[in-house]
């Protein structure tokens, strides 16, 4: 689709009186992940109103958990998930200038081509070496180990409890974590990167297939957006708001024990 088809599209759809120029579905999204966001919000504010300052603490204990070459791939796959998001919502959120348009459609399909490469690697990497243990789900005991992990993180959190589960060399992610980390990588990534392979090849598609495809796509769109707005708020919930940040600069994880653990 060449930015002057997909902006004529657009505005075919966007029309006031249009019945679908915002899909039933796509404003409850939008007003999900908004409640979302304040939701967080309140969780943070109550943090910060209810913790009680924490006990004496020992020093940090580092554990060295990220590799370089596992930094780096952070830090790619999260610039080019950005810039695919942004990109995506501004074409299809309202109808742009054509320049802009014509720039997004050109640079959107290159940055998913490269997301795909680092998927590949993100794959390869835990088949052939150490990173993949932390994505082996032990499911004995999974549901009793989640129910911890959300009770520490509805109540527990607000009265300084000690967190239930460690990072280890074997086990970096709690269990509510590993899960979410193993959804999403293992079943929407892949997903949003077959249905945007679709897109840019339509002709490859069924006939008659391409606007649920792009529904699709949009669809779990939305649900990454929400994963990322969860992870970039749980990042902040370290013994200082930087501190787990710190560890995909130096790679090291950073615990403080206190008297009582």
């Amino acid at each position: 689709m060449t930015a002057e088809q997909l902006q004529s599209y657009l505005m075919q759809r966007t029309v006031a009186d249009s019945p679908d120029a915002w899909p039933g579905w796509l404003i409850a999204l939008t007003l999900a992940w908004l409640g979302l966001c304040a939701l967080l919000t309140l969780h943070a504010l109550l943090h910060r109103r209810l913790c009680p300052p924490p006990a004496q603490r020992r020093d940090a204990e580092r554990l060295y958990l990220y590799p370089r070459v596992l930094r780096l791939w952070h830090l790619l796959n999260a610039l080019l998930f950005l810039f695919l998001l942004f990109s995506g919502l501004l074409l299809h959120a309202a109808p742009l200038p054509l320049a802009a348009t014509r720039w997004l459609v050109r640079w959107h399909p290159y940055a998913g081509y490269l997301l795909l490469g680092l998927w590949c690697g993100f794959i390869l990497l835990n088949a052939l070496g150490a990173n993949g243990v932390h994505y082996r789900i032990r499911w004995r005991g999974i549901a009793a180990r989640c129910r911890c992990q959300a009770y520490f993180y509805l109540f527990g959190i607000f009265r300084a409890a000690p967190h239930p589960f460690h990072a280890s060399p074997t086990q970096k992610f709690n269990p509510l974590q590993q899960l979410g980390y193993c959804a999403v990588m293992y079943l929407m990534v892949p997903a949003l990167l077959l249905s945007g392979l679709g897109l840019a090849h339509p002709l490859f598609l069924p006939e008659g297939t391409a606007y649920w495809v792009l529904q699709g796509h949009l669809l779990l769109s939305f649900f990454i957006l929400m994963f990322i707005s969860v992870h970039i708020y749980l990042c902040t919930l370290g013994d200082t708001p930087g501190e787990i940040f710190m560890a995909m600069v130096d790679g090291y994880h950073r615990h403080h024990a206190t008297e009582n653990e």
